[in-house]
């Protein structure tokens, strides 16, 4: 029997090749950390499923990855935490219990394209980005994104199994997709494949 598995996506088009899959389990959950994993809980809490995908469009920082292409993400941490005037390290934050967070680790299939991503508050630009080379050398990011990282600390509190397959849709030059319709059609057909790997999976 297939597994249930709960799609998420910041917003209706994202999901809109989701929609035509019979049976497909999906909401959105809006833009940014905070919105994304409030949502994510209650949908899950709603929905019960035994997985759930978040899918998405996502900036390239890595200049190997070109527009259009997919990845799994293998871990993720948010870019836009800085503590080191207290000693925590980049990209690390207190969790008010004696420890910190920092990195979280994701589900994704084997032999899968992975890339790690970082998610921020904010659209990350090229020329913050090239300003700010720590943000790769430093935390190994390759694609940057604004819900990833809240879904995925949201789910770990939840204890459900949690994927995020991300599509390019800047690359690290800032190019964007000259047609974008077909673009959209492309990544959304990358999004319900994603899906289908999961519902088949074990």
């Amino acid at each position: 029997m297939n597994k249930k598995v709960l799609v998420l996506a910041a917003n209706e088009v994202e999901l809109k090749w989701i929609h035509e899959v019979k049976g497909a389990h999906f909401a959105t959950v809006g833009v940014g950390k905070v919105l994304s994993a409030v949502n994510a809980i209650m949908c899950v809490q709603r929905e019960k499923p035994d997985h759930v995908l978040l899918v998405g469009w996502s900036g390239a920082v890595d200049p190997s990855f070109s527009l259009g292409e997919g990845f799994w993400g293998s871990s993720c941490v948010q870019y836009d935490i800085d503590l080191r005037s207290f000693k925590v390290p980049r990209g690390m934050v207190p969790d008010g219990k004696k420890s910190q967070v920092g990195p979280l680790p994701l589900s994704f299939p084997s032999e899968a394209r992975t890339a790690v991503l970082g998610t921020a508050d904010r659209f990350l630009l090229r020329d913050y980005r090239e300003a700010n080379p720590w943000i790769s050398e430093e935390l190994s990011i390759s694609l940057s994104d604004m819900e990833s990282y809240g879904v995925a600390y949201a789910m770990q509190q939840l204890n459900v199994p949690l994927s995020i397959y991300r599509v390019v849709s800047d690359d690290s030059k800032g190019h964007r997709p000259k047609k974008f319709g077909a673009f959209m059609k492309e990544s959304g057909l990358l999004f319900r494949s994603a899906l289908e790997t999961l519902e088949n999976k074990g």
